[in-house]
């Protein structure tokens, strides 16, 4: 009958939980991929190559007040997911005051509407940067911004086939450098604001 109940009343809708529920619900980078099988293939690899680029960003986010938690939204078939995520749940596993916890979109639509990409649309993956008591202090959409510069630039120029490998060549040079560095720069940003 509680079950019911809450179901009349909206509560077993995740959007309606506090995020510091959402939170802790959500899946830590390992039970992902793990649920995700082939479809998660390559994340595990990227995350265990991210061991360099992780080391320099590191001591930025050592140096912040913490705790901090980045909620990600995401699906396991995301490409830019696939080349951004496991560097920044690389980041989160070896930083003392950051955490990373992973929902599926279908669990988020109000957080996807609530930080849309700067077009307009809801798009992921979404990083959303908490602070200890769980409020939103940054986000981050999709593509780390020099990458969205290079598909603005070409779309139109360039048939969509060799946008595409121009694409995964920009994600293989960069190696996730440098959605580490725009997560950082919101995370340092969020650390210096004084609102905690």
């Amino acid at each position: 009958l509680d079950g019911a109940l809450d179901g009349l009343l909206g509560r077993d809708d995740p959007a309606a939980r506090p995020l510091a529920e959402r939170f802790r619900r959500a899946s830590s980078f390992e039970t992902f991929v793990a649920e995700h099988g082939d479809e998660a293939r390559g994340w595990r690899d990227r995350y265990e190559r991210a061991g360099g680029v992780v080391a320099r960003a590191l001591p930025a986010v050592d140096s912040l007040d913490g705790p901090w938690r980045l909620l990600v939204v995401t699906e396991a078939w995301c490409g830019d997911s696939r080349h951004t995520i496991p560097a920044l749940a690389r980041l989160a596993a070896e930083a003392e005051a950051l955490e990373l916890r992973i929902l599926r979109r279908r669990d988020a639509p109000d957080l996807l509407a609530a930080h849309p990409h700067e077009d307009g649309r809801e798009a992921i993956p979404l990083v959303l940067v908490l602070d200890d008591a769980f409020r939103v202090r940054g986000a981050w959409v999709e593509q780390p911004a020099p990458l969205r510069a290079l598909i603005d630039a070409a779309t139109g120029q360039v048939p969509g086939d060799q946008l595409h490998d121009r694409v995964l060549a920009w994600y293989a040079a960069d190696a996730g450098r440098t959605a580490l560095a725009e997560v950082t720069a919101l995370l340092e940003a969020a650390a210096t604001s004084g609102e905690r």
